[in-house]
């Protein structure tokens, strides 16, 4: 399936259309449920090239996904990556996205504790509740 969404992004582009971001979570969705990792991430990339904002569920499934792969520090990664979008983690915006931030905080404290990384994990709480 994750072929099938990046031949739809190539098709529509190449017809002069611009994919949504939601076009882009779902292609990078399916290529993470694929374990095609780097195809996800490429993605993002063009997304942010595009200026679209990548969605902290976004984020939030490539955690998992790393986290799955035992693939803890891209699974941080994610949190970096979101903080450095300019969004605050555990954050007061909605409610809504304090639940998508506390599943992203969620998905690489789990990814730590996966790999016994346990001083990345502490440290991650830390964070998160200097931000509540």
């Amino acid at each position: 399936q994750w072929q099938r969404a990046l031949s739809l992004l190539v098709t529509a582009s190449a017809i002069g259309l611009q994919a949504s971001a939601r076009t882009f979570g779902h292609a990078i969705n399916a290529c993470a449920r694929c374990s095609q990792m780097e195809k996800a991430l490429e993605l993002v990339k063009e997304m942010r090239s595009q200026g679209m904002r990548v969605a902290c569920m976004i984020r939030t499934g490539l955690a998992n996904e790393f986290s799955e792969a035992g693939k803890w520090q891209e699974s941080l990664e994610q949190i970096v990556e979101h903080r450095r979008d300019g969004k605050v983690l555990i954050s007061r915006h909605s409610d809504i996205e304090e639940r998508a931030e506390a599943a992203l905080f969620t998905a690489t404290t789990m990814a730590c504790g996966r790999e016994t990384k346990w001083e990345q994990a502490v440290q991650l709480h830390r964070v998160a509740e200097l931000k509540i």
